[in-house]
C-alpha cells in the first residue's frame, strides 16, 4: 500500500534542496510544503530498480516511479512535490540515493547544468560562463573496500582549460547567488599571488597551472564554475592517492578529506635552478589536530591546526619550492579538510659561487586562524629566516 508524502524541497524563497530518500517510508507521516514551480528535479542513485520502482513522484498531474525518472530530470509543474512510497522502514533505510531540486531561474539558465556521475565520462565546455552541478552515486567495489573509502566520490582527471579561464570547484550546491563568485571554493585555477617587491610595492601575479593533478572529491554533490572553456574527465571510481608523484614543476591539486582519514604524501618534480612559490588554499572544520608540511632539502614550511579549529578559504604561501608535501592527523577521524596545494617555479636563481659552508634554513610560520563562522581571507606568510652558519 502506498502512503502519500509531500516533501519539503524548497522554502518560500525557493532555495534548492537535497532530499535523502532513506528518510521516507510507508510508515512516515504526511507533510505538505512548498517547492518552486518551474524548477527541475534530478535523481542520483544506483539503488536497485526493484527498490526505485516502489517510489513514485508526483509533480502537478505528472507522475513517474524513480526507476523511470529520466537522466535529465523532470520539471516541477506545481508548488508541491509528492512522493508515494511502498517501502517499509527496513528497506527504505538501505537506500543510498537522493533527489536534487533546482530553482526555476537555474532551470531556465542555459549555462546551468546538472549531471550524475555513475561511471567514467568526459565533459567539455567551449563557451563562456558555466555552472556544472555534479551529483554522485554510492561508491561500490567488487574488491576489498579501502578503510578510508567514502560513501560517494568523484575522481577528477585530465583537467584542461583556456589560459584566460578561471576554473573553480565548490563544495555544496549553488544557491540563489550562484552566478556570483563565492567563498566555498576548494580548488581555484588560476591562483593569485601577492608579494612584496624590493621597492616596497606589492605585486599581484596571476598564475595559471597547465598541470592539474588527479583530485578525489569525496562528496555526495559539488559544483564547478568557469568563465571560459574547460574540459575534464569524471568517474565514480575511488583511487588511493596516499602517496602521489607529480610530473610537472608547475602544478596544483587538491585533497577533500572527510570521515575516515589516512595520511597523504606528495612528491614534487622540482627545478633547483629557479625561484618559486609553495602554497595552500585551506578550508577546514576539525575535531583533532592536523599538520600540513612542505619541505625541500633546506627548508620546512609547516602549518599546524588545532583540533577545535575552523578555517574558511585561507590562502597560505611561502617563497620556497617544495619537494614534498605531507598531510598528517592525530587520529583517523579528525574532521573535514579541503586543501588545494600548488608549487610554482618562476625566475632563474642568480648564480652563486661554490659554497664553503653548510647552510640550513627552517621556516615555521604562525598561521592566522579564524573561528568557524569567520569570513575568508588571503594571507601571505612572512617567513622569518634564522641563518646558522657552521664554520668548517
Amino acid at each position: 500500500m502506498y502512503i502519500c508524502l509531500v516533501i519539503l524541497v524548497g522554502s518560500v524563497l525557493a532555495d534548492p534542496q537535497i532530499v535523502w530518500l532513506n528518510r521516507y517510508s510507508s510508515d512516515s507521516t504526511n507533510n505538505i510544503v512548498t517547492v518552486e514551480t518551474g524548477g527541475r528535479l534530478y535523481l542520483a542513485s544506483n539503488d536497485s530498480s526493484e527498490t526505485l520502482k516502489r517510489i513514485r513522484i508526483l509533480s502537478g498531474t505528472s507522475g513517474v516511479t524513480l526507476d523511470q525518472l529520466p537522466v535529465g530530470g523532470i520539471d516541477l509543474l506545481s508548488d508541491q512535490l509528492v512522493i508515494q512510497s511502498a517501502l517499509d522502514l527496513t528497506t527504505s533505510a538501505t537506500i543510498t540515493g537522493f533527489l536534487y531540486a533546482t530553482m526555476s531561474i537555474q532551470a531556465r539558465d542555459n549555462t546551468f547544468e546538472v549531471i550524475v556521475v555513475n561511471g567514467p565520462r568526459e565533459y567539455h565546455w567551449s563557451q563562456a560562463n558555466k555552472t556544472l552541478v555534479i551529483l554522485n552515486v554510492q561508491f561500490t567495489t567488487s574488491h576489498i573496500r579501502p578503510a578510508d573509502a567514502p560513501d560517494k566520490t568523484t575522481l577528477v582527471t585530465n583537467v584542461t582549460q583556456h589560459q584566460n579561464t578561471d576554473l573553480n570547484f565548490h563544495y555544496g550546491y549553488p544557491d540563489v547567488n550562484y552566478t556570483i563568485f563565492t567563498e566555498n571554493q576548494f580548488f581555484e585555477n588560476p591562483q593569485y599571488v601577492e608579494y612584496l617587491q624590493k621597492d616596497g610595492n606589492v605585486t599581484r601575479e596571476r598564475i595559471i597551472f597547465e598541470s592539474v593533478e588527479p583530485i578525489q572529491v569525496n562528496l555526495p554533490y559539488w559544483y564547478i564554475t568557469a568563465n571560459g572553456p574547460f574540459s575534464l574527465q569524471l568517474d565514480s571510481f575511488y583511487m588511493n592517492f596516499h602517496t602521489h608523484n607529480t610530473t610537472n614543476v608547475n602544478t596544483t591539486g587538491a585533497y577533500v578529506l572527510t570521515d575516515v582519514w589516512q595520511d597523504h604524501f606528495v612528491n614534487f618534480v622540482t627545478d633547483p635552478t629557479r625561484k618559486g612559490w609553495t602554497g595552500t588554499l585551506v578550508t577546514l572544520d576539525l575535531q583533532q589536530p592536523i599538520n600540513i608540511t612542505f619541505a625541500n632539502d633546506m627548508t620546512v614550511f609547516y602549518q599546524a591546526y588545532s583540533g577545535s579549529q575552523g578555517l574558511k578559504h585561507a590562502q597560505v604561501m611561502s617563497d620556497m619550492v617544495s619537494k614534498t608535501l605531507s598531510i598528517t592527523a592525530a587520529g583517523t577521524r579528525p574532521g573535514t579538510l579541503y586543501c588545494q596545494y600548488f608549487v610554482y617555479t618562476g625566475e632563474l636563481l642568480p648564480p652563486t659561487p661554490s659554497p664553503t659552508t653548510n647552510t640550513v634554513v627552517q621556516t615555521t610560520p604562525t598561521i592566522a586562524t579564524t573561528t568557524k563562522s569567520s569570513e575568508s581571507f588571503n594571507v601571505l606568510i612572512t617567513i622569518i629566516l634564522f641563518l646558522c652558519i657552521l664554520m668548517v
